[in-house]
This record gives structure tokens, sequence and C-alpha cells, in this order.
């Protein structure tokens, strides 16, 4: 039990010290964790990408559409329209 939960924390200061661009071995000092473990965490770049603040991106949506000027928007409007019918007609031929 106590080795599961060793290797866990070093596996997440590992994925932490990946986020900064360095890796656990660059610290000479620090016990390396086991490496046949990684493969049971998934894909990290999966859960990288999935791992983003949605109020963040919510107020930097708001304030970006804010400011778009009318042709922007205009663009915008009709880009999403198109994909979000595609979505639904996708939906229903699907279902």
């Amino acid at each position: 039990m106590f080795q599961q939960l060793h290797n866990f924390a070093l596996l997440e200061i590992e994925a932490l010290l990946q986020s900064n661009n360095r890796i656990l071995f660059d610290f000479s000092s620090m016990p390396q964790s086991d490496l046949r473990l990684i493969s049971n965490k998934g894909n990290k770049l999966i859960h990288v990408e999935l791992n983003y603040d949605k109020e963040v991106l919510a107020t930097e949506y708001s304030s970006l559409t804010s400011i778009m000027i009318e042709e922007q928007r205009k663009i915008y409007n009709t880009i999403y329209h198109e994909r979000h019918c595609s979505i639904k007609t996708k939906n229903i031929l699907y279902v």
C-alpha cells in the first residue's frame, strides 16, 4: 500500500514538473517513479488537453465576443450556426 501511494505521489510530481518542461530525472536527489505504472495512468497528452479551466475560458469567451466588430460577429455567427446545425443533423441521422 505504501509503495503504491509513494509511486502515485511521484507520478503526480512528475506531471506537475512536465507542465513546466521539467522531469523528475532532472533532480538527482529525488527518488524515481516506477515507469511501469505510467502506462496505467492513461495518455498524458489527452489528460493535459482535457485539464482546462472552464471558468477562465468562459470569461475569455465573453470578453472576446463582446469586442467583436460587426464583420467578425457575422462570420462567427455563420460558422457557429453551421456547426451547431450540423451536429443536430448528425444526431438525428444516427439515432
